[in-house]
This record gives C-alpha cells, structure tokens and sequence, in this order.
C-alpha cells in the first residue's frame, strides 16, 4: 500500500512540473528557431546617379532616363525622370525569390490609360506593377508565358498626382499580392499564378510588351527579398528615404 501511495505521489509530481514521461511519451522542452533581421536588397533615390545605396544592383538608365529636380517626390534633390517615351531605370537580373517586397515613390503629369511603374514581363512571362487611371486603381499581372492573372487593389483610390507611394509584397508559393497605397493595405483582389518568373531584369517605367509607358517620376525605391508587415510600410510611407527591416 504503502509503495503505491509513493507511486501515485511520484506520478503527479512529474505530470504536474512539466517532467519525465506522460502518458508514455518523452516531455521535450521546444526551442525556437532563431530568426535574423534583414534590410534591404536594393535602394534607388535618384540623386544625378544609378548607384544602388545597398551596394548590390546598381541601375541602368535607358532611353533617355535621366533627373529631375521639379515635380519630384520628395527624396533630397532629384527624382528619376522618366517623362518620355521608352524611357526606363533597368534593374540588373537577379533571383527575388518566392518572398519579396518592391515599393515607390511616383507621380504622372498627364494621367491617362494605364502606366507602368515597373515589369520583368517579357512574352507574357513574369510580373507587371502598372497604375488604371480609368479605374483609379493598381494591378499586379503574373504570367507563365501563355497564362496570365491579373490582381488588384481597390478602386477609384484617386492616386498618380502628389508623390503617391506604393509597395507590393508578394508570395509567389502562396500565389498572392498585398498592394499598399500611401501605407495603407488596399487589397481588393490579392491572387496571382505560382509560376511567374522572378529572376529576371525589371525596367522601372517601362512596358516591356506594349504601350503604357510611367511618363513621370519615381523616387525612394527599395527592395526587399522578403514580406515587410503593414507597420513597416506605413513607417517607410511617413520617413521617405529611410530603410525598415523583417525578421526571417
């Protein structure tokens, strides 16, 4: 009697501090997998040069892309005028991955049709971040090179004038999009293809395929190979210029 009672007693004691073995099983203690903070990839402001302030991708400008310093966003003294046909800031081919963030400053001076702020689609193949001035709304097209898919925010958001900002953070796994107008999460339809491509050159300002060129200005342009949160981009809205991080 006396042994079980010891038992019992030995038994709760185990199960009640977390220790031994429960029902059979071994009780281990789990330790999470440490996270690391990162930057940004890649971070365009346009002052007279194509320097990459990350040091990683510097830009190519083409077609007559050069620097302006009236109606610019407001990032220091110059902004990247691309207020031209053809014109485009070239982003040199890299892998973006599965998780990426891409945000802009922009402004149009004539706000017409649909203008692109930045592609990597060639042949219907890979993704497109244009304005609808028709809808007053962005879109986000993911193509495989035959298919395409085409998600987008809310309408009638009023944006194109006054340096609106824009950040898209993508899942290419999950197949989906956020868009954030000015900070603000304005996701209407978020579902884009898995098998889009990512490694590729991007031509801010430039419709690869067709017509639809930005025809203004872009500023502060980072790049982040992985998903900022809503505070982070409504940080990076409120502090032009200045670079957030993500834990990964």
């Amino acid at each position: 009697m006396r042994s079980g009672l010891i038992s019992i007693l030995l038994l709760w004691s185990f199960v009640s501090f977390g220790q031994g073995v429960i029902f059979g099983h071994a009780a281990h203690p789990v330790t999470p997998s440490p996270l690391t903070e990162y930057g940004w990839e890649s971070h365009y402001d346009y002052e007279n040069n194509t320097n990459d302030d990350a040091g990683n991708h510097n830009l190519t400008a083409t077609g007559g892309a050069t620097y302006a310093t009236d109606n610019s966003p407001p990032l220091n003294t110059y902004a990247g005028d691309l207020n031209g046909s053809n014109r485009s800031f070239d982003i040199p081919q890299f892998d973006w991955g599965n998780e990426w963030t891409f945000c802009t400053r922009w402004e149009v001076f004539s706000g017409t049709g649909t203008r692109t702020i930045a592609t990597n689609m060639v042949a219907l193949d890979g993704w497109k971040l244009q304005y609808d001035f028709t809808s007053e709304r962005y879109e986000f097209v993911t193509g495989n090179g035959s298919l395409t898919d085409e998600a987008y925010s809310n309408s009638s958001l009023g944006v194109g004038v006054g340096d609106p900002s824009i950040c898209v953070v993508c899942d290419k796994s999950l197949g989906s999009v956020l868009f954030y107008s000015n900070g603000v999460n304005v996701t209407s339809d978020g579902v884009t293809r898995t098998d889009y491509e990512t490694n590729a050159m991007v031509q801010i300002g430039l419709n690869i395929d067709d017509s639809g060129d930005l025809y203004g200005d872009v500023d502060d342009t980072p790049i982040y190979l992985g998903k900022l949160d809503s505070d982070s981009i409504l940080y990076w809205h409120n502090n032009v210029g200045e670079e957030v991080h993500y834990l990964k």
